[in-house]
């Protein structure tokens, strides 16, 4: 089943002053589908919530073998909501400032498995807080983020992944970045990071993977900066 409701449709009691944005609802569940999402201007949404900002709910998407391919290009720009989904591929372009990107896939399940992320994003002042697998362990996730040419953005990805390959391309001043690969083996990250100023937060823990010696974290950082502050955390089950 899917359906779209778009904000030209509804009643302009309904959003307010956001009655001139574009809005995007989508629920859908089912096998092998293709979504693709195309967004230009100033303030454009994704449902999935959001309130006062108006939207307010769907983006409810629970689907195998799901190809999505969303563009937003402008500024102040939301994208929100759950999905559910194993055997996908998400392409996203993100290009504008003062976005903010607020996703959970697969949380409270597995259903994240063999999924394949790649996300461009040129972007100033804005906010991704994205959770892949938020209480059980997926399998197979390959994720390439390039954020090319912004400054003061704040990206907060949290994984629970086994086998995951977590590739950062970093350009940009006075970003603040947080990691976290946890609760399973073969965490991989690798970070190439230029800019000056900023924080890092990464951080593997193998969590209830069984085996210490087999339970296994990498992270390559290669960082080119001037006053940027770094963390990384890797720990073992029991630590």
């Amino acid at each position: 089943m899917l359906f779209f409701v778009m904000a030209i449709l509804l009643p302009s009691s309904v959003f307010g002053a956001a009655a001139t944005d574009n809005e995007i609802w989508i629920q859908q569940s089912g096998n092998t589908f293709i979504a693709t999402f195309d967004q230009f201007g100033y303030g454009n949404k994704v449902g999935g919530t959001l309130s006062s900002g108006v939207v307010a709910t769907d983006m409810l998407i629970t689907a195998t073998t799901l190809t999505m391919n969303i563009d937003q290009v402008g500024n102040n720009n939301d994208l929100f909501g759950p999905i559910i989904l194993d055997t996908s591929t998400i392409d996203l372009k993100w290009t504008g400032n003062t976005n903010t990107w607020d996703w959970n896939i697969g949380a409270g399940s597995n259903d994240a498995d063999d999924m394949d992320m790649d996300v461009d994003i040129t972007s100033s002042n804005s906010d991704m807080d994205l959770d892949i697998a938020g209480s059980s362990a997926a399998n197979n996730l390959n994720f390439d983020l390039d954020i090319t040419g912004g400054d003061d953005n704040d990206f907060d990805v949290d994984i629970n992944s086994a086998n995951a390959t977590w590739d950062w391309d970093i350009i940009g001043g006075n970003n603040d970045f947080t990691s976290v690969q946890s609760d399973s083996t073969g965490h991989y990250m690798k970070v190439n990071w230029t800019g000056t100023g900023g924080t890092g937060s990464f951080t593997q823990t193998s969590g209830t993977c069984s085996g210490v010696a087999s339970c296994k974290g990498y992270i390559d950082l290669q960082l080119n900066s001037n006053s940027a502050n770094v963390t990384i955390v890797q720990k073992d089950t029991g630590d």
